[in-house]
């Protein structure tokens, strides 16, 4: 570490909010080309800084920073889980954290980093249809992967509350509720689906398959 890195290191401990020491960081060691030192810091004064929201930039920087490098490709992961901590809305932050879990096959961390942003996008009233898209692959996950149907039907449901369009969702839960021999369930879906539709030539299908459902498995004709 230099000594102009070393001064604005000790500027940032004693003032952490000191965003101009920051950038005269950021921007010495971009100059120099020392971009492993540049993670390293930024990661030191992401620790310090009460301000979440840059903390997790930083961090996300540091970690896209890392992953350049073979040698520290292995920071990658908890640099971004480190991010989302701090900003768990940070979209970036998700999609590259989602792709390296992917990657290693962590299904289990998938599913619960998938799950936590899903939430978290609820509660900041985010954009609906990624909401949607967030829980019909959760589904798929649980259903798939984890042989949890019964945790796949409500993301599944989830989906389709969050954008009315996601007719897919109630079809793969419908499957479920078929696969169990949960002809109440089917009954249900199908009349949701219906409901959805304002043409009735898209109800009709729909209705003639609930109308035969009523007559082949609820025993009711009418």
């Amino acid at each position: 570490m230099d000594v102009i890195t070393e001064n604005l290191m000790a500027t940032l401990r004693r003032d952490p909010m000191d965003r101009t020491a920051v950038e005269q960081l950021r921007a010495h060691l971009k100059r120099t080309g020392d971009m492993a030192t540049l993670a390293s810091c930024l990661g030191e004064w992401a620790a310090i800084s009460r301000d979440d929201g840059a903390a997790a930039e930083a961090l996300f920087e540091a970690a896209c920073i890392y992953g350049q490098n073979p040698n520290t490709a292995a920071s990658v992961r908890q640099t971004l889980e480190q991010a989302m901590e701090r900003n768990p809305a940070h979209g970036a932050a998700f999609a590259h954290l989602r792709e390296l879990l992917e990657q290693q096959s962590d299904h289990a961390a998938l599913v619960q980093t998938m799950d936590r942003y899903a939430r978290v996008l609820v509660e900041i009233e985010g954009d609906s249809i990624e909401i949607a898209r967030l829980h019909i692959e959760l589904g798929n996950l649980w259903r798939h992967r984890f042989q949890r149907p019964d945790r796949a039907v409500a993301h599944y449901r989830y989906a389709f509350d969050f954008d009315g369009t996601q007719r897919g969702a109630l079809a793969a839960a419908r499957e479920i509720f078929v696969e169990a021999s949960n002809w109440e369930q089917v009954a249900k879906l199908l009349i949701i689906e219906g409901e959805s539709y304002a043409n009735p030539q898209k109800k009709g299908p729909l209705l003639l398959e609930l109308a035969e459902l009523y007559e082949n498995r609820l025993g009711d004709s009418t």
